[in-house]
């Protein structure tokens, strides 16, 4: 939770990082890079577009 993960945060996988085992990832907004071991140790569902417009 400290770097911005928890229910109902916007997370996008952006890309690799430069060097070694870790994905950069967009947490409602700031970026972040996390080792493959920590963010396997996450659970997220994929939400699409036409159901983030319906929340209020």
């Amino acid at each position: 939770m400290r770097f911005g993960f928890f229910a109902g945060a916007k997370v996008r996988c952006l890309r690799p990082a430069r060097l070694g085992d870790a994905i950069v990832y967009s947490v409602d907004g700031p970026e972040i890079a996390l080792r493959a071991e920590t963010a396997r140790q996450m659970l997220a569902s994929r939400v699409d577009a036409k159901t983030v417009s319906e929340i209020p």
